[in-house]
């Protein structure tokens, strides 16, 4: 009787620590990614087709959002923005700050790598949206691309560090006017003849898997 007793409770111990190791193992369904990021812009043309505008350089924040497709990819939702300080080159005034968002859906690959560490590559289209901080100016959605890629260290099994880089692509179309004056007077600080407006941005922050 006592050797039964015995049997059931190793077999109860045993179920129990392969449930447990199981847990453990279970590949994580969906992570989320807060990141602090400095970006690189290009230049665009002012209304007056002799001066460029000068979209300043500097700081931003996103968050990174993914469901898992299988254990080395994943779906992706990223948001990423900055307040950019714009100038018209050349003496021209300054013009109203703008705030320069992505809105983008894709995907990302990761590549185990036999030293710990795991590489990533990452693909996204959406939206850029320039939403000028004063009053009086509308804002303007543009269609948008980007790569990215990087690397991360697995801190836990549920926390990584990620460092990336990222190229976002807006096509603007011919013609299109960016930061005009809302009161349908049709004044544009920018207008746009057709070019790619480039800008890059190099990233850090902590990947949190569930």
């Amino acid at each position: 009787m006592e050797c039964s007793v015995w049997m059931g409770r190793i077999a109860l111990l045993t179920g129990l620590t392969m449930f447990a190791g199981a847990a453990v193992a279970e590949q994580p369904r969906f992570e989320f990614t807060p990141f602090a990021g400095y970006r690189l812009s290009g230049d665009l043309e002012s209304a007056n087709e002799d001066l460029r505008v000068n979209v300043d350089d500097g700081t931003g924040w996103g968050v990174d959002l993914g469901l898992y497709r299988d254990a080395q990819s994943y779906y992706q939702l990223l948001y990423s923005r900055r307040d950019a300080d714009i100038a018209v080159v050349d003496g021209e005034p300054r013009s109203p700050d703008v705030r320069i968002e992505y809105f983008h859906l894709g995907g990302t690959l990761l590549f185990p790598q036999p030293r710990g560490y795991i590489a990533f590559f990452s693909f996204t289209i959406g939206v850029t949206r320039f939403d000028a901080r004063s009053a009086g100016y509308d804002s303007e959605n543009e269609f948008s691309a980007s790569l990215g890629g990087g690397v991360r260290f697995p801190l836990t099994e549920r926390i990584h560090a990620h460092l990336g880089a990222r190229s976002y692509a807006t096509f603007v179309d011919r013609d299109t006017g960016l930061v005009c004056v809302s009161d349908g007077g049709g004044t544009c600080l920018i207008r746009s003849t057709g070019r790619t407006f480039w800008e890059v941005e190099g990233q850090a922050g902590l990947t949190f898997r569930f």
